[in-house]
């Protein structure tokens, strides 16, 4: 069961500027239509230990004060599956957030399983933009993964607590989740969770680090949705053959990702929900409203290529995830010249694709989400609908 806690919800917010900090990017969020923000970079530490404090439940470790080598300092936060604390690594001599599974969840093999293939996955991505993983291992029958302890938010928090971000810093938030998945998916890795939660701006300059590996396939495995997976993905930054069932590949992450574009530019969900089950349907049922119509500030591109990515059809999304990063280069350096660039040429992204929002229904709108499906693949569904 998912938690409604966000176990990286940590010891740091980010920090108000002064009006003398204000930069020109500042002003540039009040024609974006959301509400006022702040430059990402700056974020500032600050202790919320007593915030944490009421966030926190059960201690799996009740009040051990060492797990070996690992000093445990503080609990974080705890959700669903396991709970985090701020530990120091006597070996190495830092800080690292370690991460322990509950012992009710540590019972279930599969559930452990689970926890420990989110480190062998993260592990093995070499990227700037995908959070460091140091070690996984149990001790005294206790699963834990010791990770990089990073300063800064989650976006989702960031987004709580500030309303929104310039279209500038929207753009380098995907451009850098983008170079990270396509880390990714070169070793055939899929993520399958990609959403606001899962992605941290690393204190001082907003860093994005893509977070929490543990539902992340590869694809010769046939990455496919099980009951497990319904329960702790999130239905609203899903595909719709990620909900279908279907084997997915890199273009699920895609469309993820052309969520979490599409709530920064306009600061609404592409497909509005009452509840999970809502979620899933609108999916295939509906089409997102125009960008343009919400956010006339976005460049006609970025509008583009947000609806590029929530094709419903995954053939009409970029055919190779390095073409993401590069068609977002590409935009912001024409939004910083104030004018498009002859001399520059448009990535391939828009000379091969055709943006769904410029047809009337696609032809998946018309899909049965229950018709041919793989074996097994709707019987969640069933109990939802």
């Amino acid at each position: 069961m998912k938690s409604s806690i966000d176990v990286r919800k940590v010891d740091l917010e980010v920090g108000p500027k002064s009006p003398s900090q204000a930069s020109p990017a500042d002003s540039e969020s009040s024609k974006t239509g959301l509400l006022p923000s702040t430059q990402l970079n700056a974020l500032e530490t600050v202790d919320l230990e007593d915030k944490v404090k009421s966030l926190v439940g059960y201690d799996p470790l009740r009040g051990r004060k060492r797990l070996e080598k690992y000093e445990i300092i503080r609990l974080l936060a705890t959700g669903g599956m396991g709970a985090v604390y701020k530990a120091f690594d006597h070996k190495l001599r830092r800080n690292v957030a370690l991460k322990v599974m509950l012992p009710t969840a540590a019972s279930n093999m599969r559930a452990r399983d689970r926890f420990l293939q989110e480190a062998r996955a993260a592990a093995r991505i070499s990227s700037d933009h995908v959070v460091e993983i140091y070690e996984a291992d149990e001790i005294d029958n206790i699963p834990f993964i010791a990770q990089k302890y990073l300063h800064g938010n989650t976006l989702d928090r960031y987004l709580t607590l500030k309303g929104g971000v310039p279209i500038s810093q929207a753009i380098r938030i995907i451009r850098e989740t983008s170079l990270g998945l396509l880390a990714a998916h070169k070793i055939g890795l899929v993520h399958r969770d990609i959403k606001p939660s899962n992605l941290w701006l690393e204190a001082p300059k907003g860093r994005v680090k893509i977070l929490d590996f543990g539902l992340a396939r590869y694809q010769e495995e046939g990455a496919s949705l099980t009951n497990l997976d319904i329960a702790a993905g999130t239905p609203s930054f899903m595909s719709p053959e990620q909900v279908r069932g279907d084997l997915i590949d890199f273009r699920s992450d895609l469309f993820s990702l052309g969520v979490v574009l599409y709530l920064l530019l306009t600061g609404k969900l592409p497909f509005p929900k009452q509840n999970s089950s809502n979620a899933l349907m609108a999916v295939f049922t509906q089409e997102a409203i125009p960008v343009a119509e919400l956010n006339p500030h976005v460049a006609p591109e970025l509008a583009e290529l947000t609806h590029i990515l929530l094709s419903k059809d995954p053939e009409r999304r970029p055919s190779q995830t390095s073409e993401v990063p590069e068609a977002m280069e590409w935009i912001e350096a024409n939004r910083k010249h104030d004018k498009k660039d002859s001399t520059s040429k448009r990535p391939k992204v828009w000379e091969t694709l055709t943006p769904p929002a410029q047809s009337v229904i696609e032809k998946h709108n018309n899909l049965n989400p229950f018709s041919s499906p793989k074996k097994g693949s709707f019987s969640f569904l069933k109990r939802l609908f």
